[in-house]
């Protein structure tokens, strides 16, 4: 989560609990913070996912890549069997990597709370 306050200040943390009067956040060094209601703006939660199906995805695009590359291209003067299992082997790894690096650093944010 991240609360934006009255004063422009942020407070990122993971959500522990809220009362009526404030709420509880555990910062990156594992310290509990309380925050008044009352001091604050926004609250925008982070959604977080598994890296899994980016490089899943990223992988099964890397190898339709290389069995559309080693088709045409007919590397080391294979046949094209031999060029598609080339193409597979070098484009299914560097697709998976791309798919998963993209994955990892996507966070979408969501306004949970504004005050109008």
């Amino acid at each position: 989560m991240i609360v934006t306050l009255e004063s422009g200040d942020q407070v990122a943390g993971k959500f522990v609990g809220s009362s009526e009067d404030a709420l509880t956040l555990t910062d990156r060094t594992g310290a509990e913070r309380t925050i008044r209601k009352a001091d604050v703006r926004r609250v925008l939660g982070e959604r977080h996912d598994s890296s899994l199906d980016g490089l899943l995805l990223g992988a099964a695009i890397g190898a339709g890549a290389g069995v559309l590359k080693g088709y045409d291209a007919r590397t080391f003067e294979c046949r094209a069997r031999c060029s598609i299992a080339i193409g597979t082997t070098l484009f299914t790894p560097i697709g998976a990597l791309v798919g998963w690096l993209r994955d990892r650093h996507q966070h979408p944010v969501e306004v949970l709370f504004a005050v109008p």
